[in-house]
């Protein structure tokens, strides 16, 4: 197996693929890219957390990327026009 090959786990794996596929989001587009790793690190989380895997590091990215998230999308609510719907 794959994991055996590299000494690493299966968790370690999952979350160096997936991080290595969230910078290819956030090179096209930040905001975009926080809210994809936000969605699929949430959705890996939930899938390890079902399965009995480690789901704790994908539960810190997710908290991360929330926060993350949270401060991007308010420093857009700040430029915004006043009286516009948001």
């Amino acid at each position: 197996m794959i994991t055996e090959n590299l000494y690493a786990s299966f968790e370690n794996i999952v979350l160096l693929v997936f991080l290595l596929g969230m910078i290819i989001w956030f090179y096209a587009d930040f905001k975009v890219g926080v809210v994809v790793t936000f969605l699929l690190s949430g959705a890996i989380f939930i899938w390890f957390y079902a399965a009995g895997l480690q789901w704790d590091k994908f539960l810190m990215v997710f908290i991360a990327s929330f926060i993350i998230m949270a401060l991007s999308l308010y420093t857009i609510s700040k430029t915004a026009y006043k009286g516009g719907v948001v």
